[in-house]
C-alpha cells in the first residue's frame, strides 16, 4: 500500500539551456519539495550533422521527486506552465520508484537506458543506440569518484572524467538498442562503462502538450 507522503515518481526534464531555474521557482511554488539540475547536451537528430559533430545543443536536466499526495498538481504545473509557449522544446519523463514499480500499479511505455562510460566515448554508444533505432538522446558531463587504485601522475589520483548517456526507448525498441550497446567492444574492457535501466511510465513532448490532450 502506498502511503500519500511517500516518493513515488521521479520526474525528468530536458530542457534548453538556462530554463531549469525559473521552471523550477515556479515548480516550488506549487508544492515541489527539491531538485536537481545537471547540463549537458543533445547531439543531433540529423545524420549527417551528427556525424560531422555540428550542432550538439545544450540543455539542462531537471530531476524532482514527487510524493503520491502532490503529484498531480506538480505534474499539471509543469504541462501548463507559460514557459513552454516561449521555446521550441522540452520533453518530460514520468520514472517510478521501486515502491511505486512494486506495487504493481503503474503502467509502463518505454525504458529509460543509463550508461555511464570514459569520457570520449559517448558518441560511439549513441551510434550505437541510434543504428538500432533510438531517436537519439542526452549526454551529461560526470567523473569518477578516486579510489586507491586509481591511476596517480606526481603524488595526485587523476580521477577519469566519465559521460552518461540518457537514451529513452519505447518497449519494443528496448531489447535491440540495449543489445546493440552490450556489443560494444569497449564496453567489454574492465571499468569502461556501465548501462542500466529504468522503466518510464509517461512521456510528454510539451511543446505538444495540447494536441496530446485533445488526443486522450
Amino acid at each position: 500500500m502506498i502511503e500519500k507522503k511517500e516518493f513515488t515518481r521521479m520526474l525528468l526534464l530536458a530542457l534548453p539551456l538556462y530554463k531549469g531555474e525559473p521552471l523550477f521557482e515556479d515548480l516550488y511554488a506549487n508544492g515541489a519539495k527539491g531538485g536537481t539540475i545537471c547540463v549537458g547536451y543533445k547531439p543531433p537528430e540529423n545524420p549527417i550533422a551528427y556525424m560531422l559533430c555540428l550542432g550538439d545543443e545544450p540543455i539542462e536536466l531537471l530531476q524532482i521527486l514527487t510524493t503520491e499526495e502532490d503529484y498531480e498538481m506538480i505534474f499539471e504545473s509543469i504541462v501548463q506552465n507559460k514557459l513552454f509557449k516561449k521555446i521550441k522544446r522540452a520533453d518530460l519523463y514520468v520514472i517510478p520508484t521501486i515502491k511505486r514499480y512494486r506495487e504493481g500499479v503503474m503502467k509502463r511505455i518505454g525504458q529509460m537506458i543509463s550508461v555511464i562510460v570514459t569520457r570520449g566515448y559517448a558518441d560511439e554508444v549513441m551510434a550505437a543506440a541510434r543504428k538500432a533505432g533510438a531517436d537519439g538522446g542526452s549526454i551529461i558531463h560526470a567523473r569518477g569518484t578516486g579510489r586507491k587504485e586509481d591511476e596517480k601522475f606526481f603524488g595526485i589520483t587523476i580521477v577519469p572524467e566519465k559521460e552518461q548517456l540518457l537514451i529513452a526507448v519505447s518497449k519494443e525498441k528496448a531489447y535491440r538498442v540495449k543489445n546493440a550497446i552490450k556489443e560494444l567492444e569497449i564496453l567489454h574492457k574492465p571499468g569502461m562503462g556501465i548501462m542500466y535501466t529504468l522503466p518510464i511510465e509517461e512521456y510528454i513532448n510539451l511543446g505538444k502538450y495540447e494536441k496530446y490532450k485533445d488526443e486522450k
